[in-house]
């Protein structure tokens, strides 16, 4: 269906009752009626044959001309009455009976005409009439049930709901041609067909407030006045107006930044401020069409704190409301919830490390009977899904292959099951860690005689180690000194044995480089003994061999 051909639908389908303010319906006589027989069939009681003759001003009862059209008083009208059934009710939601007698709904109660509903503050009631209409009695409302009724010799009906406080929602279904579909106030009747609106009595002065989201309707001021109202339009009658006031409802509240799944709670939701909003009404239900409602609420900041939900699937219907408190066009919102299971807790690297490029190694608490853990990392605390990515162990392990230098952030999660339907829970909080070049060890310039002395070049921001030894393995140190200048000397005197000297470089954040390969320092010409030590002349110093060596 295009655009064009839905609209016209819509429309043909949801326009004004004929006589939906009126207080009688038509009736086009047949050959062989009368007031009689008229009133006998159609009327609680055949005396009221003479209700007809007035309104109709008909002389001679037993005489109707054949295709003449009678009004046939509504209120008089005797029918068939119906009754609405209880889809769902949250306490405190009670009906009254006629007698005065109270009892608290339940779903898959039946509620009859002259019944009173009433919620209490935090109670709610969805009910459903028999022709497939529903009706949503918000918490603090007071609604009667005054004609349910199906005259199936005409093909139509009566619905005739009295609201003394508080709001209902409608969904009505398509009405036969020249029924009844009325919700009234002190102030107001809201007439419809097939729609979707809301009336509300308000609190502070009885003011009658109807809301259009669907359809059109026709809002009558008890003072004489009519008006019609399409969707995306509302009325506000206040006492003393011979008319309804019609305006344009405000738009649908704006959601800041909201997400599909939320972790933890509270569940914070910032909404962006629009022109004309004086406040906001919030509803919580548990399914898409809003017939169970969690919790009702209005706030007056545009920001919203749920909190106290188990997890799950919600929804959340937000309006906006005018000066008038007149609810504006719905916002409607679907958000997981999903807390379990417990999320581990990050052990290694530690908050802020600074890790050599290479492969990085991640550890995590475990979760005892936990299915397996998901590790999320990438370069932004918000883990935006472009940049972002994920591994899956069964054990709270995890490596990783990072061969340039950057600033990561990482989590991680427990899961239900390793499969591709795997659920994971909340994650834990976001670990950040450096990755830096690893350093690396300059080479090596000796010099060596009774003083060996070594140099290398420069390296901004890092000091070095040096480790001096008499065997390869540097099992058997002679030095091991760390020094902040490229330059180091030792005096280890005359000597038969060669040594062996290595460099390790460490950096501004205390990474270390491998040691550079051994370099080995000969011995410096002293004449040795058979025991491989130098020979020693009188005053000290070592014998020599008469030439550099």
């Amino acid at each position: 269906m295009n655009r064009a051909l839905a609209l016209v639908w819509l429309l043909g389908a949801s326009a004004i009752a004929h006589g939906a303010g009126k207080d009688y319906v038509d009736y086009r006589v047949r050959p062989g009626d009368n007031l009689y027989l008229l009133a006998e069939r159609y009327l609680q009681h055949p005396a009221q044959w003479q209700r007809l003759a007035e309104l109709n001003r008909v002389a001679d009862p037993l005489r109707l001309p054949p295709g003449m059209t009678l009004r046939l008083p509504a209120a008089l009208l005797r029918g068939t009455p119906q009754r609405a059934t209880v889809l769902y009710a949250r306490a405190p939601a009670d009906a009254i009976g006629a007698d005065g007698r109270r009892r608290p709904l339940a779903s898959g109660d039946t509620l009859r005409e002259g019944e009173w509903i009433e919620a209490g503050a935090s109670g709610f009631a969805a009910l459903r009439l028999a022709d497939g209409s529903d009706i949503e009695v918000h918490p603090g409302a007071r609604m009667r049930l005054e004609r349910l009724r199906e005259v199936k010799e005409l093909g139509r009906s009566q619905k005739t709901m009295t609201l003394s406080k508080g709001r209902v929602d409608v969904k009505a279904a398509p009405q036969p041609p020249d029924s009844r579909f009325d919700v009234r106030t002190r102030l107001a009747v809201t007439g419809v067909r097939g729609t979707h609106f809301g009336v509300q009595v308000r609190e502070r002065d009885g003011a009658a407030l109807t809301d259009v989201s669907e359809g059109v309707v026709e809002v009558d001021a008890t003072r004489g006045g009519a008006r019609r109202v399409a969707a995306g339009e509302g009325a506000v009658v206040a006492g003393g107006a011979d008319a309804p006031a019609v305006r344009p409802l405000l738009p649908a509240p704006a959601l800041d930044g909201a997400a599909e799944r939320y972790d933890a709670l509270p569940v914070v939701l910032a909404l962006t401020p629009q022109p004309g909003e004086h406040g906001y009404r919030a509803q919580l239900a548990d399914d898409d069409g809003f017939a169970r409602i969690r919790q009702q609420w209005t706030v007056a900041a545009p920001r919203l704190r749920l909190e106290g939900l188990p997890d799950g699937i919600h929804y959340l219907r937000l309006r906006a409301l005018d000066a008038d408190d007149l609810p504006g066009v719905a916002l409607e919102y679907r958000f997981r919830l999903k807390t379990t299971p417990v999320a581990p807790l990050p052990q290694a690297p530690v908050q802020d490390a600074v890790l050599p490029t290479g492969r990085i190694a991640v550890q995590c608490s475990g979760i005892p009977d936990a299915a397996g853990f998901l590790l999320q990392y990438g370069p932004d605390a918000g883990f935006t899904a472009a940049a972002t990515r994920s591994e899956r162990a069964r054990d709270c392990r995890f490596e990783l292959a990072q061969d340039r230098p950057a600033v990561l952030y990482w989590r991680v999660a427990t899961l239900e099951g390793m499969g591709d339907d795997a659920e994971r829970g909340p994650f834990s909080d976001a670990s950040r860690l450096r990755v830096v070049p690893a350093p690396q060890a300059p080479v090596l310039t000796l010099e060596s005689g009774e003083r060996i002395q070594a140099h290398w070049g420069a390296v901004p921001d890092t000091r070095f180690r040096v480790q001096l030894a008499r065997d390869l393995a540097f099992a058997e140190l002679v030095a091991d000194t760390t020094v902040d200048e490229p330059r180091v000397s030792f005096d280890v005197g005359a000597r038969c044995r060669p040594y062996f000297i290595r460099l390790q470089a460490i950096d501004q954040y205390g990474l270390q480089s491998a040691f550079s390969p051994p370099r080995r320092v000969d011995p410096d010409r002293a004449v040795c003994d058979t025991r491989g030590e130098p020979v020693m002349q009188q005053d000290g110093r070592s014998v020599r061999r008469g030439s550099a060596g």
